[in-house]
């Protein structure tokens, strides 16, 4: 389970005054913060809530309470300020880099920000001293001032609005890159703008210094497209020259104006590396130098590539880098991501998937749904099937309604899966899996429906399943009990509707163990001490009744697939068993080499 739940204010409370929002998010800041609370306190929230607890407001009020709607004009007063603010942080770790080496910078969100800290710790074994992070939410904010906390050489730069202004303001991802690049060369700093989905194999910065020094050119980086004289947006050494300082603040000039004027153009994939690179070529004289596609690979499959596997440039003996340019699913990157991390996905793994056969398939299985409950073993299963040429779909990226969840779970239509490869991967014959909510509550109609799909259920020990569901619980849930939800500063049309329904699927699925939580949150204070960890917080768990209510949860949900599911169509197996990766490779047909079984989000 992935952890944004979401908007459950709007969906338990509707509209209530600021002055009683203001109070009990205070008191439920302290739950979330492991504060000792008193029991005078939680009556006091208790009366509170009551007192919020109005009829939810009918959904196109919420929407014009939420929504403001701003000139173009305005949205660019608001794009000036975060970039101003941008620009004085830079100045004021700037007398903190080294000139020796340039200054590394990415770009981070909520979801990319589970690989932060490993990619900061990628950046300072490679020497890099200087670093900057522009974060563009308040989750992945808060995670890197923690970073730069332990080390003062970050520079943490937010990309977020100061005021919740409205859905108008569009992303600013290119925006924050551009202007970064800018203003490091406007101080006379090289700059080393590489994405969080950029994974060094080794240290690229000789191999950049040496193309530059032959060339004589501003700009370094990867070529967007093979044969194109295109720079790709996401990995650019710059250095800073007069020439490449003035064609800069020309592009975040040009690109502010375009979003000012279309906030959905931060949107669109890849606007922002086409002005770039429309802009160099009005240049008159050349200003990038376009490096080798081996040494900085590129991953080209998914609904942009020729081939879904895309890992064909790769060499262990040359690459330097991967750039996972096009991968259709977000969650599959970051545990391929995860798996490069921690080693146990090595550029082998890579290469050898690089080496199969045209098509892009080892395995005779082309449709796999992972059927076990969240904390299973879910993204773990998504990075190993992506080593087999799998694509997968995890958790929020369904972006499926209460309503469609229903009518599958009841026997009725389960055609969003098959309209979910058609859009990602434009084509329904390519290997796809999916994982996680809400996939697993509806095994039994997807057997029966696609009856060519292999389902795969992990399960574990009942002590083991307790304790990571009070994990997920107190690690995930517990944020969503906050009038405004903790990391949930973008407040958009898409993320309202994922929240919404995301909630009500759990709800159904699991019952009064998930839709009662926070109330007993209240009632049991410490149920969530050290992230549920703790002896007390288990003890708690229990007396709670949340220990047994979580053990039948796993016990009927996996004697219900047993027994729907027939069995050659399904693989039952136990997280952590010896061979586990040999036993879904055999189900799945798969040949050559089976990969390790990658151990991600184990943290309980």
């Amino acid at each position: 389970m992935r952890g944004t739940f979401g908007l459950i204010y709007f969906t338990l409370f509707g509209l209530a005054s600021a002055a009683g929002t203001c109070q009990s998010s205070q008191l439920l800041q302290s739950i979330v913060h492991r504060e000792k609370i008193d029991s005078n306190q939680l009556e006091e929230f208790d009366s509170q809530k009551q007192g919020l607890a109005v009829a939810p407001a009918a959904p196109e009020l919420v929407e014009a309470a939420v929504l403001e709607t701003m000139s173009e004009h305005r949205v660019k007063e608001v794009l000036d300020e975060i970039q101003d603010e941008a620009r004085a942080s830079l100045t004021n770790c700037s007398s903190s880099f080294s000139t020796d080496a340039p200054v590394l910078a990415t770009v981070f969100d909520s979801s990319y920000s589970p690989l932060m800290s490993s990619w900061v710790q990628r950046g300072l074994g490679f020497g890099f001293k200087g670093m900057v992070i522009a974060c563009l939410d308040d989750k992945s904010c808060a995670e890197a001032h923690l970073l730069s906390a332990v080390d003062p050489e970050i520079c943490v730069v937010p990309y977020v609005a100061k005021y919740n202004h409205s859905s108008r303001l569009p992303t600013l991802v290119g925006l924050a890159k551009f202007n970064i690049m800018a203003t490091l060369a406007d101080l006379g700093l090289e700059s080393l703008t590489s994405e969080g989905d950029v994974y060094w194999f080794h240290n690229p910065l000789p191999l950049l210094r040496a193309a530059l020094e032959m060339s004589g050119r501003p700009f370094a980086g990867a070529p967007g497209a093979k044969d194109e004289e295109v720079l790709n947006v996401g990995f650019v050494y710059s250095r800073p020259t007069a020439t490449a300082t003035g064609f800069l603040k020309k592009v975040v000039s040009e690109w502010s104006s375009i979003l000012a004027s279309d906030a959905h153009a931060g949107e669109t994939l890849m606007e922002d590396q086409a002005l770039f690179n429309a802009e160099l070529a009005l240049s008159p004289t050349p200003l990038v130098t376009n490096l080798d596609s081996t040494q900085f690979a590129k991953h080209m499959g998914g609904p942009d590539g020729d081939n879904i596997d895309g890992f064909r440039d790769i060499n262990c003996s040359k690459t330097v880098l991967v750039h996972l340019t096009a991968f259709p699913s977000t969650a599959s990157k970051v545990a391929l991501l995860q798996g490069l991390s921690n080693n146990s996905i090595t550029c082998s793994d890579l290469e050898k998937r690089g080496q199969l056969s045209s098509d892009g398939r080892r395995c005779e299985a082309s449709l796999v749904f992972d059927v076990g409950l969240p904390r299973t073993g879910t993204t773990s299963m998504a990075s190993f099937l992506s080593l087999l040429g799998f694509t997968s779909y995890h958790n929020t990226e369904m972006n499926v309604s209460f309503e469609e969840f229903k009518d599958c779970f009841d026997g009725g239509s389960c055609n969003f899966y098959k309209k979910r490869i058609e859009i990602g991967l434009g084509d329904p014959s390519l290997p796809v899996g999916f994982e996680d909510v809400p996939t697993p509550f509806l095994a039994c109609s997807l057997a029966k429906q696609i009856p060519e799909s292999k389902l795969i259920l992990l399960t574990r020990d009942a002590e083991s399943y307790v304790n990571a569901a009070q994990y997920m619980m107190c690690h995930f849930v517990l944020p969503t009990c906050l009038p405004v939800p903790a990391g949930m500063s973008e407040d958009t049309e898409a993320t309202r509707f994922m929240m919404k329904h995301h909630v009500a699927i759990q709800n159904m699925v699991y019952g009064q163990a998930f839709s009662t939580f926070c109330s007993r949150v209240q009632r049991y204070p410490n149920l969530c001490q050290e992230e549920g960890k703790s002896d007390l917080a288990r003890a708690l768990w229990k007396e709670a009744g949340l220990t047994e209510q979580w053990a039948n949860i796993q016990e009927r949900h996996d004697s219900l697939v047993a027994s729907c599911v027939p069995q050659g169509q399904l693989l039952q197996r136990t997280l952590g068993e010896e061979d586990l990766a040999g036993a879904i490779h055999s189900f799945l047909g798969c040949s050559g080499e089976v990969p390790a079984w990658p151990h991600l989000n184990s943290q309980a």
